[in-house]
């Protein structure tokens, strides 16, 4: 003789059948749910450490630069910098970045410091091209007495006779040297600074002396000469 339960019981049965099963259902969706953010958790943490290891790489081969190249190591807006001296001139070359996030652009700046102004509100700079109806949105460029001078380099001035007078032969020869030796490095020059701007990595110690060679070679020409010395000798004959 077979016993049948009630039909509450039988009820009873199925609906904790459902209950169980949904439970099984979360406890299988939560453990999935728990693996993926564990998964993500663990990317984004080697993603992390491999930057900071990246990037202590990239600040240790700049600080190996500073002894080749007789400068110190610092860091500055958190980036990192090599600051010297050539005989009288301050010299820097530093990195930083243009733009923000994903389209940032890394800028690598070579700076010799000019004793004393040359009070000639000067401003050169790389002889671009402009669209013909915005080049009123530019400053006026001065006229020289070189026209060769003037396809290559953006003047800027108080005064044209001036700026006129103060790049002579030696001057403007100096300058348009030290455009061809460190291309693809741009030449920018003010009343206070003779700079370099390169937008690409630092190859090494050879590259730095060839370029703040030639900018402290412009800045020579701006004051009384004096005897001539050896920098970075070591370097050189290395």
């Amino acid at each position: 003789m077979s016993y049948r339960g009630t039909p509450s019981q039988t009820v009873s049965s199925i609906i904790g059948d459902l209950e169980r099963g949904k439970m099984l259902e979360f406890l299988i969706n939560l453990f999935l749910l728990l693996f993926i953010i564990a998964v993500f958790i663990g990317i984004m943490a080697f993603l992390l450490h491999y930057s900071r290891k990246k990037h202590l790489a990239f600040l240790k081969s700049w600080e190996a630069l500073a002894p080749q190249v007789e400068f110190q190591f610092e860091m500055r807006n958190q980036n990192p910098c090599l600051v010297g001296k050539i005989k009288q001139y301050n010299c820097r070359i530093y990195l930083n970045f243009v733009g923000s996030g994903e389209h940032s652009i890394a800028v690598i700046n070579f700076e010799v410091d000019l004793p004393e102004s040359l009070q000639l509100g000067l401003s050169i700079g790389p002889q671009e091209k402009h669209i013909p109806f915005m080049k009123f949105l530019s400053r006026e460029e001065l006229e020289l007495d070189d026209e060769i001078f003037d396809q290559h380099f953006f003047v800027q001035g108080r005064d044209t006779v001036a700026v006129n007078q103060f790049l002579t032969l030696e001057r403007k020869l100096a300058i348009y040297q030290a455009k061809h030796y460190i291309t693809p490095t741009n030449l920018y020059i003010s009343d206070t600074l003779i700079q370099g701007r390169a937008v690409q990595s630092i190859a090494g110690a050879h590259q730095i002396i060839l370029v703040m060679k030639q900018l402290v070679a412009i800045a020579n020409t701006f004051y009384d000469k004096e005897p001539e010395e050896i920098v970075w000798e070591s370097v050189d004959n290395a």
